[in-house]
This record gives structure tokens, sequence and C-alpha cells, in this order.
């Protein structure tokens, strides 16, 4: 079993893996939690021409930007009272901490074969963002990562 790369069903996109691929291989020998590689994109800066999926919402992520190791995700459903909760662990823990609401996700994600058996662990999950990926971010137990690879010119 090898990784593998998990688009959903409505993505367009012209961009080329191997970089990602790469850089997600080069973390899982360094890293052997590093389970997924989320691929995203920066948004237009006029929220009137910004490029969004339908039917998404806008996105906050926390990222380190020394290591790219995605740290907090919220969609707008979430932070939708204008507020924003952050756990004061991940503030101490994480003493480069980059706050983005500039980022739009491409739905496009690197995966390690141990997501496939946390996939089958969680049948219940409704929304890989919501559910299965906010469930990473905070499960302390198992240890596992998610990182972020940034393209600049592709579309996706």
């Amino acid at each position: 079993q090898g990784d593998f790369v998990l688009i959903s069903g409505d993505t367009v996109s012209n961009m080329s893996l191997t970089q990602a691929l790469l850089e997600h291989k080069e973390r899982k020998k360094r890293d052997s939690n590093a389970v997924m590689t989320m691929v995203i994109k920066r948004s237009k800066t006029n929220p009137a021409i910004r490029q969004s999926r339908l039917g998404t919402d806008e996105i906050f992520m926390a990222i380190d930007p020394n290591t790219k190791q995605l740290l907090s995700y919220e969609d707008k459903a979430d932070y939708s009272k204008g507020t924003l909760h952050l756990e004061n662990s991940l503030l101490a823990d994480n003493p480069s901490l980059s706050l983005h609401h500039d980022k739009q996700d491409c739905y496009i994600d690197i995966c390690s074969p141990e997501v496939l058996t946390l996939f089958t662990d969680n049948f219940d999950y409704q929304h890989l963002r919501r559910h299965f990926v906010k469930g990473l971010l905070v499960d302390d137990i198992m240890g596992y990562k998610i990182f972020v690879h940034e393209i600049r010119s592709d579309y996706a």
C-alpha cells in the first residue's frame, strides 16, 4: 500500500502534483505521523472576485510557517458569530503560528494509507473537512498531522 491522492469530484485543476507528492514523502520519512498534505492557494484579495467552490464557506487556517503543519481549520459556519476560538495550548505549543483568512482549500489531498484506516474506523463522518480534518487536528491520542502545500500559479 502506498500514498494516494484524494480529490473532490467537482475539482478542476491544471497543477502538477509532483512537488506536493515529493514534500509529502519527505515529511513522512522524517515524521511517520504526517498522514496528509492538503493543497491550498491564496484567495483573491477582493471578495467580489474571490474564487470559491460552489457551496463552500470561507475558511480560516492556522499554519506553522516553518513546517507548514496545519494547526487549525475552521470554516465560516464555525465562526459565523464573529469570533474565533483558539485553544490556549495551540498558542503555547506553537510560537510560530500564522493565522490565515486569505487561503482557499483546493480539495486535493495527498494521503498516507493510514487515512484509509481512519475512514474505516470513523465511517460516520459526513463531511471530509468539518469532521475528518478537524477530528485529526484535535486528536491528541493518535498524534497524526496534516500539512499544507500552497500553489502559486496553477489553477485548482
